[in-house]
C-alpha cells in the first residue's frame, strides 16, 4: 500500500505548467515563421519592382539612343520649311519646338505632336511659327532628344 500512496499524492499542477510552456513556445515559433515569411515576401517584391524599373529604364535609354532625325531646312518666304526624316530604328514623336532668339535673348516653346515611324519623311514641313532671324531651333522628342536647326542672318547653318 505504501507504493500506492506515493502515486496518488502527486502534485496536480506539475504537468500543467509544462504543457503551457510548450504551447507558448509553439505559438512563438509559428509567429517567428510568419514574420520571416512576410519579410522574405516583402524583400522579394521590392527586388522584383527594382529589377522591373531598371529593365524599363534600360529599354527607354536604348530606344532614346536609336532616335535619329535628318533635317533639311531652308528659308522660304520669311519662314522655315524643312524635310524631316526619321532615319532611326524606332518611332519618333516630336513634342516641342524650342526657339531661342539670340537677338532678344528670349525663348519660345511651341507644343506640337509630330509622329514619324522609322523611314518616314515629313515633306516641306512649314514652320511658319518661327521667324528666321538669328535663332536656334531645337526639335525636342518625347524621349528627350533634341535636334538642332541654327539660323543666322536669315540663312540656315549646318
Amino acid at each position: 500500500m505504501a507504493v500506492h500512496r506515493k502515486l496518488c499524492h502527486r502534485n496536480p499542477h506539475r504537468g500543467r505548467s509544462l504543457g503551457v510552456s510548450n504551447v507558448l513556445g509553439a505559438i512563438l515559433f509559428v509567429f517567428a515563421i510568419i514574420v520571416l515569411t512576410s519579410l522574405i515576401a516583402v524583400v522579394t517584391n521590392e527586388l522584383s519592382a527594382y529589377v522591373s524599373s531598371v529593365d524599363y529604364m534600360n529599354a527607354m535609354e536604348r530606344d532614346r539612343s536609336f532616335e535619329q532625325l535628318s533635317l533639311t531646312p531652308v528659308v522660304s518666304n520669311s519662314y522655315i520649311v524643312s524635310n524631316i526624316t526619321n532615319v532611326g530604328s524606332v518611332p519618333v514623336n516630336i513634342t516641342q519646338f524650342v526657339v531661342l532668339n539670340k537677338a532678344t535673348n528670349s525663348s519660345v516653346i511651341y507644343q506640337k505632336n509630330l509622329f514619324l515611324n522609322p523611314g518616314q519623311i515629313l515633306f516641306n514641313y512649314n514652320m511658319s511659327f518661327i521667324t528666321p532671324s538669328n535663332a536656334t531651333v531645337l526639335l525636342v522628342t518625347s524621349k528627350g532628344n533634341s535636334f538642332l536647326i541654327l539660323v543666322q542672318g536669315g540663312a540656315i547653318w549646318h
